[in-house]
């Protein structure tokens, strides 16, 4: 807002109306939109008749919340507005607030109400000043998602309000919004007011806006000022209780006195200030708002009239604020009693539009100024409404000094105030000065009717006012505004119409002619025509003597002629037929009549384009065109009509003949002449009278239209008068004396146009006229001229060429005559023609016709601005508030907890001792998520589910919940689950399945089932798997396991995890197998209830060929799984092999290791199958049996020690090189040569780009390509690897190597090939990498792509690459094994043999390690860290692990069982066919019969010796860890005996877990090592392992411990994307994890961590003293101090907000302890299964006792929850005392619930308190901890060392939070105020509870008690709450401490068992999805119900 102008000084009390009296500040029009009201007329007719526009009908919002007003003022057609009006463009338009858009329309209004025409503002210094505060359209304007323009700056901008009406207007004044609150109109007068007196402006549109759109501001209203709940504001009544809130949107028109049409009121001061008050006490309580202290306000105003100098007794009308509220009402009538009753005659008439509107806001100011114009203009005061008991607590009131006005009053329309107040702090007043003039209906009398010309947006606009006129008495004050307003053209005015308007004998107002039409707003050219003889008739001015104007012309040409003889009055009015018998009365009256018309036009100022004469008519163009005078006109034609009464002529005759004159000129006797050329079709002869009758026959004959005119047998226009030449030119020449030149607007019909420029056509001369006597008129050549959008107005006594006219000239044309012959009102005639002529674009000023008004008019003049219609054919958007339009999304979040009833039985699925959620489960969460977004019950749908992908089983932890979150495509039906951003499992669903089997077909079993539950989960078990409980799920099965039973207990989860089950049992795997992709699952509701049939055992089986198994009414084809290896195993791990003898063996000495082996290792590869067996190419070293030293590469399933390989993959070793140099090489060199040979054209002199150029297939194609002198480039990872290879390679250019990890080797190639690109270019690269090397590529060139199928990966080819005519192969080098391939195979061997006797086939850098070093060779080769090879050197038998039995290996063995041995053994040790035993295990699984045990082993022992076998190995295994001590000692022990300890194999709940194949693993460790006793233990996987396990796979450095990197991405720490596969693999087969590939770089290690099922155990200890307590400082300083604070449950979202709930609902109503915060309590919420809220005490009232807070906290919860039958408490450590309190207050309002009570016992809390206190021994002790604590939560334990001991030296307890508050100066982001408020209040509240004191109240509602755990449990008596309950007190005993009681899984749980039974079902019943509103982010809704 703009500052305000200095006022001028009082100092010398000097009156500010010293001025002028026309410089005086007047209102001169007013407009304004009401509660159902579209004007100040209805507004007027609100207020009179006591109308209520408050009520609950067609409200705005549709919001159910106890705080909101449904009551509310609503202005009608908030959604039109006349854009294209006002140029405002769609887009605009449409982004623009609804008060900017209402208030451009108004502003018009009340300039048309002040008489004004809008473009006569144009230009000047106009000032707008708009008063606004709240817009509620910011949010949709600026924020929305369909509203994001760019155009909501200029639309909803509040200073556009007032500049958008500027800029429509053209206004040059000041351009001003403002905001003052309540006030912000107000002073928009007064800003106004004072711009005026200033002469900054000449006039002032003044406007109020406010429009009540959200209900969100009724609530934020509520919470400062009482607002009325029912619609009543009843100010000043006693039973006053707060106002409705309403809208309005007002303007007024100032103006000074001397400019104004209208006065409503002179405005005689205005005055706004800000009210000082003490503010700090009144943001608390009542006084807050609109109350000001009455003697500061009465200051206020006596200081006010004092500045204006009137005396307040002088006042008549206050109109006061009147907020209904009773302290404030009150306060307001002290103060005007205070100023106005002192001395008193006549009582003080008080009243407040409020009550009658409501409470509008910033319109507030004008709506109060409205309602006295009001008065001024009707003379009468409208009452108060609702005022059925005025308040006499005022002593003024009692008295009768001053009355409250309950009914209308009138008044003397003198002096009234306007009083304002604003919530914002402004006072303001208003001195108003009626200006009183009385109506003389007998004033301004006329002879003719009104004609009243209107234009409007459109017909109907028009109609409108010409309604309104003709329903009332004719007001010529009222039609004098109207004229003024529609003088000019209005821009945009699309409707045009007239009315003529009389009054009867019976004083009645009857329409003479009415018209209204549409008006296209175009220019059209207007032209004069002056027709000739003719056109005169008898009387024909007699009707227009009744005009002013006409009857003066006609007095001037009465003055000329009398001199002469001719009476001119007479020749125009008398009635005589004989008059015109002479040609002079002929002349003079035709002439007489055309400058009477002609001077009407021009005081209408109706200005031609073009004059146009018709013969003599051309007297009347020189008159229009200034060439003449008036008495030159009348004496021109006197002088015509003399010369042919005077000149002898022949007889003569004139004829109309219906022909053209080109059409006459052919036919026509010599003896006549075409006299007048009028047009196409017709013209006028002249000549002898008898030859004219004898060829007027012959036309007639011919069927010619052809008739004598009469002419007084004169034959003008033609040779026979030339005689009369003379005379004329000597009687003109005296009257003309001085000709002027013709202008060009006069277009000449006696001159040819050709001559125009002669001089006789240039002047209006003597021999002008003269010529157009004697010439003929060429009207027709002439009229050409006329456009064919022009109007014709046609001045003579009768519109004698009417019918020439319209034949002649286009349609298009406008006919306009101003006479017509014989009509019985030639004057109504005239009128209507000014009304045509006003239809057709022009605007007569027609005040000039009749008597002058003499303005201002009088008082009461109807009001203008309700007759404007506006164009609202369009409607805008209107940004409503729309609650709960919210839509189901496809999506659902799933919370869950091992501790919820509902999900507890998870607890039994665990695998490799991990607990996890099953895939079983996700999928049915899926169903679930599907059910509820088709709005189906739950389990009730039948679905198919098809290619599922599942990824990972989450692990369930103990103390953290699982987030699930479902999302599903409508249409496709695709589905993800997502835990944290990671899948678990994708796929496609939907309700449409197809029955493929016939659903009454029973599953028979075939087999018997041999297997029962035991034994399948013994072999389950034997595999890792360890189910429990109802995961056991498989009753029975038959020995194929292709039938079984298994257990229906209700729970599809279980069914279905079950037939997983079956199916990973049959794979011939001894681990884990994983299922990974599932074809279809079909699930038919229906069948599976046919199947079920009460029982609870349903049959399942599998069918092998379909690779399905069905069981009950589900089906699922094709699992497949990923067989994941043995946890025990490394990735290839090395055992003995019994040799396998043949004559063509190779004993292999060194093996090579290559990315392709790695990946096919790690199951990362494209799947290759021959005989369905997943083989592997390596090349190799060894010796053959015939001693020759050979290498090669040979195609097996695993490395082993003997092999065979093909004769055309073997070459000897040359003799220089030795075994460990040639296994480098033909791997290496055979791939090179495949690719360089085979899939590309390879030979000399190429160019050649290869990556990687430092591994082996790199440095094998580098030293090939040198060798044949090619230019080689290359790239590598490191600088290190850059110096190696140009060591090793002197002849490769040092600028042609660069660096691999990205695409700046383009460069280089692009660079060093002169942008050509290479021959041959070998990819090893992935990505945008690819694409780089394939676009360095030469023409025609070759791109080998080493990586894409070995890596199965999808790549798009873009067509760019063809356009270089490259060739891009792949690689497959497997594919050369097939038989058909021999003859390449052959080529290879011989290239390789060439390239050694070259010496360019050369052993390559290497790495070797030893077998037993197999898993560090293959971490080596996965992290690309070498250089070269790596290979394996095989100093033993071995071979990759495969599932090889004992018997297929030779190995004989036998196996005894039972608890003892039997004598079978000892046979067998004894019998001749065992030759040596070489091991004995005996294995120990229970302690009994030790002694038994002992004697056996004894035996066993001797046996041994006594056979004396080379025993190696001699253990006995004890699977039961306490049966080793007891085992007795051999006498004589064998060397080789020892005995092995394992763990349990049992699972059992929270222990860890040892699986058999670790058990195994253990064995064999043990028995390697030979120690006489060992123990096996498991080792947990540390985050250090971890972390160096990925270092090594995927190449980055560890830097600064673990921990630093935790939060680092695999990305961030420098893993090339390569690496993605081989770390994909390793969590896929070590942790169990399956993730995309794309995922893995943007994984942190601490994720990965999670991923692997490793909890972080968050130590839940005991605490000490105040951190028991206080433990959080929210952050959000606002959020921290509201009353109620939403929290996200399983039911609602977090963006549920304080003022956005449902009152019907029923919540979990959350009591915090002294920490007062709902931080804490976020997590335990959550998977609540009601809504839930924390009540916060807040920080401004610390010192509220326990019961104090209490009944706060319960009228909380009664007036905004409106409790109606349950309540659900749920108290925290202290908050149980105020709970209990609240259960009391609440049962006593009739209610029952259940009270969670955390903590335990009242009792038990309060000792809690003591004991955590107990060290502070004094309370000054107490307070200093308070402060420090609170200080360190503050500054988050950023505090200074010595801060201790300087809190504790500080004597009182306020200097210790003064002083910790200048401390945390610049340290917080906190308010200090805040921060001081905070820290007293933690103090406070500790000493609340501390003095707590209450006797137990035996409550009707359950007790729910909840125990947290305690370190001095042994030590503490436990209180029962049972002397609080009626009920028997339900007891929960938690396992973590007070501090962390909320954080406890097990919280939720029990919170949820107690619920009630309805409401657990409702949630069953819920629909869980996510919503979203279906107006995107926004508010704004078009309703036109609403709006």
């Amino acid at each position: 807002m703009a500052p305000t102008p200095d006022l001028p000084s009082f100092s010398d009390k000097r009156s500010v109306r010293d001025n002028r009296n026309g410089e005086r500040v007047v209102i001169s029009g007013m407009s304004g939109l009401y509660p159902e009201s579209h004007s100040v007329k209805d507004l007027a007719n609100i207020l009179y008749n006591k109308i209520n526009p408050i009520n609950n009908e067609n409200v705005r919002w549709k919001y159910e919340h106890p705080e909101v007003a449904q009551y509310t003022g609503k202005m009608p057609g908030l959604k039109h507005f006349d854009a294209q009006f006002f140029k405002v463009h769609y887009r605009l338009s449409n982004n623009m607030d609804a008060m900017g858009r209402k208030v451009l329309e108004q502003s018009y209004q009340a300039i048309y109400d002040a008489g004004i025409c809008p473009e006569e503002l144009s230009g000047k210094k106009v000032g707008v000043y708009v008063g606004s505060c709240i817009s509620e359209s910011e949010k949709a304007t600026f924020y929305a998602g369909n509203s994001r323009t760019g155009f909501g700056v200029a639309g909803g901008s509040k200073s556009m309000f007032a500049n958008r009406i500027s800029y429509w207007l053209n206004a040059k004044g000041p351009s001003m919004s403002i905001d003052e609150g309540c006030c912000s109109s107000t002073e928009a007068l007064n800003q106004a007011y004072l711009a005026i007196k200033h002469g900054e402006c000449e006039a002032a549109i003044v406007g109020g806006c406010n429009l009540c759109l959200h209900p969100q501001s009724t609530i934020h209203y509520g919470r400062i000022i009482n607002l009325s709940m029912d619609g009543k504001t009843k100010s000043f009544d006693t039973e006053a209780d707060g106002c409705a809130k309403s809208e309005a949107i007002n303007v007024l028109f100032l103006q000074k006195a001397e400019d104004a049409l209208r006065i409503y009121a002179e405005v005689v001061h205005v005055k706004c200030c800000i009210y000082l008050s003490n503010l700090e006490h009144e943001t608390k309580g009542q006084r807050y708002g609109f109350y000001r202290d009455p003697d500061n306000m009465a200051n206020f105003i006596s200081t006010f009239y004092e500045e204006a100098n009137v005396s307040p007794q002088a006042i008549e009308y206050v109109e006061a604020c009147g907020s209904a509220t009773p302290e404030v009402d009150k306060a307001e009538l002290e103060a005007i009693q205070k100023v106005y009753c002192n001395k008193r005659r006549q009582p003080l008439l008080v009243g407040s539009v409020m009550s009658n509107i409501g409470y509008c806001e910033a319109a507030s100011g004008i709506s109060a100024v409205t309602k006295v114009l009001l008065g001024y203009h009707s003379g009468q005061l409208a009452g108060n409404l609702n005022c059925q008991s005025p308040r006499n607590d005022v002593a003024a009131l009692r008295d009768g000094r001053m009355r409250i006005l309950t009914d209308h009053h009138s008044f003397g329309r003198t002096y009234s105030a306007v009083n304002s107040i604003s919530l914002t702090g402004v006072n303001a007043h208003v001195l108003l000065n009626g200006h009183y003039k009385a109506k003389d209906p007998r004033r301004y009398k006329t002879n003719i009717p009104h004609l009243v010309l209107l234009s409007g947006r459109q017909e109907t606009s028009v109609n409108k006012i010409l309604l309104d006129l003709k329903s009332r008495p004719v007001d010529p004050e009222e039609i004098a505004l109207l004229h003024n307003i529609h003088k000019t053209r209005i821009t945009g005015h699309l409707g045009r119409g007239f009315i003529l308007l009389d009054t009867n004998e019976k004083n009645e107002t009857i329409c003479v002619h009415e018209k209204s039409n549409y008006f296209d707003d175009s220019k059209r050219p207007l032209w004069f025509v002056y027709s000739g003889m003719g056109s005169q008739w008898t009387g024909m001015g007699a009707q227009l003597m009744r005009i002013p104007i006409f009857a003066a012309a006609i007095e001037k040409c009465r003055r000329v002629l009398e001199p002469k003889g001719v009476d001119i009055v007479h020749i125009i009015t008398s009635p005589d037929k004989s008059i015109f018998d002479n040609i002079l009365n002929s002349f003079v009256g035709i002439a007489a009549i055309q400058i009477g018309l002609t001077d009407v036009l021009q005081a209408l100022e109706i200005i031609p384009d073009k004059i146009i004469g018709h013969s003599v008519g051309e007297l009347g163009c020189a008159y229009a065109d200034g060439c003449f005078t008036a008495e030159e006109m009348i004496l021109s034609a006197y002088s015509r009509g003399l010369v042919s009464v005077q000149t002898p002529f022949i007889r003569g005759s004139m004829a109309a003949i219906g022909l053209g004159f080109d059409r006459m000129s052919k036919m026509v006797p010599p003896e006549i002449e075409i006299a007048c050329h009028n047009g196409p079709d017709s013209s006028t002869i002249s000549g002898p009278a008898d030859i004219m009758k004898e060829f007027v026959a012959q036309l007639t004959a011919k069927r010619i239209f052809a008739k004598e005119v009469p002419c007084s047998n004169i034959a003008y226009h033609s040779r026979y008068i030339a005689e009369a030449g003379p005379g004329l030119l000597k009687y003109l020449g005296e009257v003309i004396t001085s000709p002027k030149v013709r202008s060009s607007r006069w277009v000449s019909t006696s001159v040819p146009q050709e001559k125009w420029n002669d001089p006789i056509a240039k002047y209006s001369s003597a021999e002008y006229h003269t010529n157009n006597l004697l010439n003929s008129v060429l009207f027709e050549e002439t009229s050409r001229l006329i456009p064919p959008n022009a109007v014709v107005v046609e001045i003579a006594p009768h519109g004698l060429l009417q019918a020439i006219l319209k034949r002649s000239l286009p349609e298009s044309c406008n006919h306009v005559p101003l006479t017509r012959r014989g009509h019985p009102d030639n004057a109504v005639f005239l009128l209507e023609a000014l009304g045509n002529l006003f239809m057709v674009g022009y605007n007569p000023k027609v005040q000039a016709i009749y008597p002058k008004i003499e303005f201002p008019v009088s008082t009461t003049t109807p009001m203008l601005s309700h007759l404007v219609e506006w164009a609202h054919n369009e409607s805008w958007n209107v940004p409503l508030f729309v609650s709960e339009k919210s839509k189901a999304a496809s999506s659902c979040n799933y919370i869950i907890s091992i501790h919820d009833d509902s999900h507890n039985y998870l607890k039994g699925h665990v695998i490799r001792g991990k607990n996890s959620y099953p895939f079983a489960a996700a999928l049915v969460a899926v169903w679930d998520t599907l059910a509820m977004v088709l709005g189906v019950p739950k389990k009730q749908l039948s679905v198919k589910f098809h290619h599922v992908r599942l990824y990972l089983q989450p692990v369930l932890q103990d103390r953290e919940q699982l987030r699930l979150y479902i999302t599903i495509q409508r249409g496709r039906g695709y589905f993800e689950v997502l835990n944290n951003n990671i899948k678990i499992a994708t796929g496609f669903i939907n309700s449409d399945i197809t029955k493929t089997v016939n659903a009454n077909d029973e599953l028979k079993l075939v087999e018997q089932l041999e297997l029962k539950s035991e034994d399948i989960y013994e072999l389950l078990y034997a595999r890792d798997y360890n189910y429990m409980d109802r995961f056991r799920s498989i009753c029975n099965a038959n020995m194929s396991l292709t039938e079984a039973h298994l257990l229906w207990q209700n729970n599809w989860v279980t069914l279905i995890d079950g037939m997983i089950q079956l199916n990973a049992l049959r794979r011939h795997h001894d681990s884990v197998s994983q299922p990974t992709f599932i074809r279809k699952i079909v699930i038919d509701v229906n069948d599976h209830l046919r199947a079920v049939d009460g029982g609870n055992v349903i049959t399942a089986k599998v069918c092998e060929v379909m690779d399905s198994i069905r069981c009950g009414g589900i089906s699922i084809e094709n699992i497949q799984f990923h067989d994941v290896p043995s946890s025990n195993e490394e990735q290839v791990a090395l055992k003995k092999n019994v040799p396998q003898f043949s004559n063509n063996n190779i004993d292999v000495q060194y093996a090579g290791l290559s990315d392709v082996y790695l990946k096919k290792v790690f199951g990362v590869a494209a799947k290759e199958s021959i005989d369905n067996k997943n083989v592997i190419e390596y090349d190799f070293s060894g010796v053959t049996n015939r001693k020759e030293r050979v290498m090669g590469i040979v195609q097996d399933e695993s490395i082993s020690t003997h092999i065979q390989a093909k004769p055309e993959l073997l070459w000897p070793v040359p003799e220089h090189w030795t075994l460990e140099e040639a296994a480098t090489v033909p791997l290496a060199y055979c791939l090179a040569f495949y690719c360089l040979c085979f899939k590309a054209r390879f030979y000399r002199g190429i160019s050649i780009l290869v990556h990687d150029g430092s591994g082996a297939l790199g440095q094998a194609i580098i030293s090939i390509a040198l060798a044949h002198d090619c230019d080689v480039y290359t790239t590598v990872s490191s600088i290190k690897k850059k110096r190696f290879l140009l060591k090793l390679f002197p002849e490769l250019k040092e600028d042609h190597v660069d660096c691999s990890r990205d695409s700046s080797f383009k460069d280089m190639v692009l660079g060093g090939t002169k942008g050509e690109g290479c021959d041959i270019v070998i990819i090893s690269f992935k990505g945008l990498l690819r694409d780089a090397s394939i676009k360095s590529c030469k023409l025609f060139g070759y791109a080998v792509d080493t990586s894409l199928i070995l890596d199965d990966e999808d790549y798009i080819f873009g067509m760019d690459n063809l356009s270089k005519s490259n060739t891009y192969n792949t690689l497959q080098f497997s594919s050369l094994f097939d038989i058909k391939n021999v003859e390449d195979l052959k080529r290879l061997q011989l290239m390789v043999s060439e390239g050694i006797a070259h010496g360019y086939v050369r052993p390559l850098s290497r790495v070797v390690y030893a077998a037993e070093e197999a898993s560090r060779a293959l971490q080596l080769q996965a992290s690309s860290k070498h250089i070269g090879r790596v290979l394996l050197h095989l100093e033993e038998d071995i071979f990759c692990t495969q599932n090889t039995s004992w018997e297929d290996l030779g190995i004989q063995f036998a196996i005894s069982y039972g608890n003892l041995w039997n004598d079978d053994v000892f046979k067998l040790l004894n019998s001749e066919k065992v030759e040596n035993a070489e091991g004995i295990y005996c294995i120990v699984n229970s302690d009994l019969e030790i002694e038994n045990t002992n004697k056996l082993l004894e035996h066993l022992n001797l046996t041994i010796r006594r056979l004396n076998w080379s025993i190696k190995y001699f253990a006995v295994i004890d699977v039961n860890s306490d049966i080793s001590n007891n085992i007795t000692k051999l006498t004589e022990p064998h060397n080789k005996f020892i005995t092995i300890k394992l763990p349990s194999l049992k699972v059992v709940e929270n222990n860890g877990y040892f699986p058999v194949s670790h058990a195994i693993d253990a064995i064999e460790k043990a028995i390697c090592n030979k120690q006489p006793l060992i123990a096996a233990h498991r080792t947990e996987l540390s985050f250090g392992n971890l972390l160096e396990e990925l270092a090594n796979l995927a190449d980055f450095p560890i830097s600064d411990g673990p921990l630093s990197m935790q939060d680092a991405t695999l990305e961030e720490l420098g893993m090339d994307s390569s690496k993605s596969q081989i770390v994909r693999a390793y969590l896929r087969d070590v942790h169990y994890v399956s993730l995309d590939e794309s995922d893995i770089p943007s994984l942190t290690l601490k994720k990965i961590w999670e991923l692997a099922g490793n909890e972080e155990k968050e130590m839940f200890t005991e605490t000490e003293d105040l951190k028991t307590f206080l433990t959080h400082i929210d952050p959000d300083e606002l959020l921290a101090t509201t009353e109620i604070v939403f929290l996200p449950t399983l039911i609602t979202s977090s963006a549920t907000t304080t003022d956005e709930f449902d009152v019907n609902e029923t919540y979990l109503c959350v009591v915090p302890g002294v920490e007062g915060l709902h931080v804490r309590f976020r997590e335990l919420c959550e998977r609540i299964k009601v809504p839930a809220l924390v009540l916060q005490p807040g920080v401004d009232k610390p010192q509220e006792t326990i019961q104090e807070i209490a009944q706060r906290y319960a009228k909380i919860l009664l007036k905004k929850t409106q409790l109606k039958k349950r309540f659900y408490l749920l108290g925290y450590e202290s908050g149980v005392l105020v709970a209990l309190e609240m259960a009391a207050i609440l049962e006593d309002s009739g209610l029952n619930g259940t009270i969670f009570c955390i903590g335990g016992a009242p009792q038990e809390v309060l000792e809690k308190f003591d004991e955590k206190l107990a060290r502070f021994e004094t309370e000054e002790s107490l307070q200093s901890a308070v402060a420090s604590h609170m200080f360190k939560l503050l500054v988050n334990g950023d505090s200074p060392e010595n801060l201790d001991i300087e809190i504790k030296n500080i004597p009182t307890w306020k200097e210790k939070v003064s002083f910790c508050v200048q401390m945390l100066l610049g340290r917080i982001h906190h308010s200090i105020q805040y921060a001081q408020e905070i820290i007293e209040a933690a103090y406070e509240r500790i000493v609340q509870v501390r003095r707590y004191e209450s006797q137990p109240r035996p409550l009707r509602s359950l007790l729910v008690s909840i125990r947290p755990w305690t370190s001095t449990t042994n030590n503490v008596k436990f209180h029962s709450l049972q002397s609080h309950s009626q009920q028997k007190v339900v007891e929960y005993q938690l396992q973590v401490p007070l501090a962390f009681a909320a954080q406890d899984m097990r919280c939720a749980a029990i919170v949820n068992r107690h619920l009630d039974k309805d409401i657990l079902e409702a949630f069953d019943n819920k629909n869980l999805c996510e919503t979203y509103h279906t107006n995107a982010d926004s508010f704004v809704c078009l309703d036109s119900m609403l709006v």
